[in-house]
């Protein structure tokens, strides 16, 4: 993408599978904002910890559709709930990630932090202004 566009200030990344793996940087998070028992809140996230666990880095988690970062979610909570669609994608992403926070997101996600180390470091330079 970055050499069919010929500005040295575009700055391209495309996450790895989807946004929501970033979320797994911290389950007890993602538990901290659907669920508001807190036994069950404490189930999910060790639930989500232990899938976590599984990787690498929350990046990596993807081995098919049935192992998407959101599927886990939803499946998870469906185990623990019973009931489909509390994971709601576009009203608790943005939640979630607010709750993690962004230095907790770039220390575990280390090619989304190498996007915004390269967003810093054209801020920084003459670049961004031509």
């Amino acid at each position: 993408m970055q050499a069919d566009v010929s500005d040295p200030r575009f700055r391209p990344f495309v996450v790895l599978h989807e946004f929501e793996a970033l979320l797994f940087s911290r389950p007890d998070a993602i538990a901290e904002v659907l669920i508001p028992q807190p036994s069950v809140r404490q189930k999910l996230a060790g639930a989500l910890n232990r899938i976590g666990d599984k990787y690498s880095s929350p990046e990596d988690i993807n081995d098919s559709p049935e192992t998407s970062p959101s599927a886990w979610i939803e499946r998870e909570c469906e185990l623990l709930l019973g009931s489909t669609g509390v994971f709601r994608k576009p009203l608790h992403g943005p939640l979630i990630a607010k709750e993690i926070s962004l230095p907790v997101i770039r220390q575990r996600c280390r090619r989304f932090d190498g996007w915004i180390k390269s967003l810093e470091a054209l801020a920084s330079s003459r670049t961004l202004y031509g």
